[in-house]
């Protein structure tokens, strides 16, 4: 047996250690010897994300023009919509009332979560698509007259802003939701993990593959040869961003990788979060109590662009 240890701050003796017999001791041997290299004090920084949207994004997911919006069939123990889903909900219908193409913009949760799906209209009903920057360089409306915009729950606001202004350039009428019902769950999920990347030393992903929005610094980590003890024995904190566990399924997550980086040295944990609230009245001042989350009617009078 070839170990390496220290002493918690509880007195517990914590560390590293493999047995090996015959030729593979040689291995077990080096194999300590350079993760005994990485032991040293270290802060974990954990970007904290909340859920996404859940049947919200099924809600409003748009199909081809024929097929109609999806809405969940409600289930025992599924996560009930978030109010950016039923305000925006509520924009698509008002707007398509008024005989608008309603392009719904941003992509939204990766997955969709809970209920039965049904079609609600077998009409066409106008909803169009835009996720990006280039679909809305490229998409086509009957009247560009009578178009109007509705964001998608979990989509990221930096991107919602971006895809808004070439749509604006090619649709200078375009009308849409209130700011006040944009979706700020992913946005805050990436300042809070862009922001312990920042203030780290090495940053992990985990079941994440490559993220472009974070530093091209960044380590995935699908399996455990991605994670190198060159790597590791310099930094005294390490960001982890990424699936508590594995998705779906067996795979490295943030807590195996707590679990791990524990065994190489004092470890604190640090979970971070940004939260951004929205001031639904402007003239109560910032010095009044955070505004409840509620659900803003939709937008009328041509709505706002």
């Amino acid at each position: 047996m070839f170990a390496t240890t220290y002493q918690d701050l509880d007195h517990r003796a914590t560390g590293i250690a493999t047995l090996a017999r015959g030729p593979l001791s040689e291995h077990a041997e080096q194999a300590v010897q350079a993760w005994a290299a990485c032991l040293r004090t270290r802060r974990l920084l954990v970007p904290m994300a909340a859920a996404a949207c859940a049947a919200s994004s099924a809600a409003l997911l748009p199909q081809t023009r024929s097929e109609g919006v999806l809405l969940p069939e409600p289930t025992a123990g599924s996560p009930a919509p978030c109010g950016s889903a039923i305000g925006a909900r509520e924009c698509i219908r008002a707007f398509r009332e008024r005989g608008d193409t309603v392009l719904l913009l941003g992509a939204g949760a990766d997955a969709l979560v809970g209920g039965r799906r049904r079609t609600v209209s077998p009409e066409p009903i106008g909803v169009l698509a835009v996720p990006d920057r280039e679909t809305a360089a490229s998409v086509g409306v009957p009247d560009a007259s009578a178009v109007s915009f509705v964001t998608r729950p979990c989509s990221p606001t930096e991107e919602v802003a971006a895809i808004l202004t070439v749509l604006r350039t090619r649709f200078p009428l375009l009308r849409g939701q209130h700011p006040d019902q944009w979706c700020y769950r992913a946005t805050d999920g990436r300042s809070a993990a862009r922001a312990a990347a920042l203030h780290s030393d090495l940053t992990l992903c985990a079941q994440l593959g490559r993220i472009e929005w974070l530093p091209k610094s960044a380590v995935a980590v699908t399996e455990w040869e991605d994670l190198l003890p060159e790597a590791v024995a310099p930094a005294a904190t390490i960001a982890l961003v990424g699936a508590p566990r594995g998705l779906g399924g067996p795979g490295i997550g943030v807590a195996d990788l707590i679990e791990a980086l524990s065994g190489l040295g004092p470890t604190s944990v640090v979970r971070q979060r940004v939260v951004s609230e929205v001031i639904t009245d402007i003239f109560a001042g910032f010095d009044a109590p955070p505004p409840s989350a509620r659900t803003a009617p939709p937008a009328e009078n041509g709505g706002t662009s």
